[in-house]
């Protein structure tokens, strides 16, 4: 039976806490710049720049589960943001101005590109303490006539001086949450709205989930999960080997891997879609029974996410 400890994943959308400057350009990254984590103004930034958003090459952000959404929905609502490497600035005195931080956003229906510049808005808050600085990034996608806005939120704090005390924020392929907060919002379906963050979540724990059903049908996954204090923690499958009917495969694609769960990650559903179908089989899937117990059978999926039919699992394995 898996812990019943109280887990986290704290997704709260559009909350990203950021530094800026005086020129809200995009410039690369030179050696020796820091990655920010003090007052100093110089390290993480450049020369010019008084607090900046890094973002590093590769810039690939994945959607993040939504608590109850079931793994149909997580499966419509799968997406992965590309963003333009880079420094960019973000001045102390500004109240609006143009950005473009997205590159492309890629959903099972297609690939969706900028409309235009980002809409970047900037807030000063005197009345807590300490001051507090607040940027709104929003960035139009589009493809076909069909519209997604990736989003971006940004609070920092000043010391009683005015300098941040943390002037540069990094995305990068271990990107989680916390510092800062993205999130792409479809008009259409506010039931696939879905925060970004790290597509493999190299700094989680992996664990190897194992499970046999009846007839010799195998399946393993890789999961990235942690558990901290309250809430539904971060996960992700990241891997996958099934064997069905004597055909081995293993599974990467991030859009093929599927996880949802309800609040505090109970009755987790993990699903592994196969395209091509082995044979008629279309996906593999694991539930836990009883709400948090083990998984207890193997259900088997067509093409279209239909059960087929269930296997009783004789095998079930999970750790790090």
């Amino acid at each position: 039976m898996r812990s019943l400890s109280v887990k986290c994943r704290g997704l709260t959308p559009f909350l990203l806490c950021l530094a800026c400057s005086s020129g809200g350009s995009a410039t690369d990254a030179g050696p020796g710049d820091g990655d920010g984590g003090g007052g100093d103004a110089g390290p993480g930034c450049g020369d010019s720049a008084w607090v900046c958003l890094r973002v590093e090459s590769p810039a690939s952000l994945c959607s993040c589960f939504e608590d109850y959404a079931g793994w149909a929905q997580e499966r419509d609502a799968l997406g992965r943001l590309e963003l333009l490497a880079g420094l960019f600035d973000l001045p102390e005195a500004l109240s609006e101005s143009e950005l473009g931080l997205v590159e492309r956003l890629t959903r099972r229906g297609g690939v969706y590109l900028p409309a235009g510049p980002g809409r970047l808005t900037h807030e000063v808050s005197t009345h807590v303490s300490p001051t507090t600085h607040y940027y709104s990034l929003e960035q139009e996608l589009e493809s076909g006539g069909q519209r997604f806005t990736a989003g971006l939120e940004a609070s920092f704090q000043v010391d009683e001086n005015g300098r941040p005390y943390s002037p540069a924020i990094v995305i990068d392929e271990a990107f989680m949450p916390g510092a800062a907060w993205i999130r792409v919002v479809d008009p259409d379906a506010p039931e696939r709205n879905r925060s970004y963050a790290s597509c493999g979540y190299p700094t989680l724990p992996l664990v190897v989930i194992a499970a046999e059903a009846e007839g010799g049908d195998r399946l393993v996954l890789h999961k990235r999960f942690t558990e901290p204090m309250a809430g539904s923690a971060p996960a992700r499958i990241v891997h996958a080997e099934v064997s069905v009917s004597g055909q081995e495969r293993s599974v990467d694609d991030f859009f093929c891997l599927v996880y949802a769960a309800e609040h505090h990650n109970w009755n987790e559903t993990l699903v592994v879609l196969l395209d091509p179908p082995m044979g008629e089989v279309g996906g593999l899937l694991l539930q836990e029974h009883d709400y948090w117990e083990d998984p207890i059978e193997l259900v088997y999926l067509d093409s279209q996410g239909g059960e087929l039919r269930r296997a009783a699992l004789v095998s079930y394995s999970e750790g790090q």
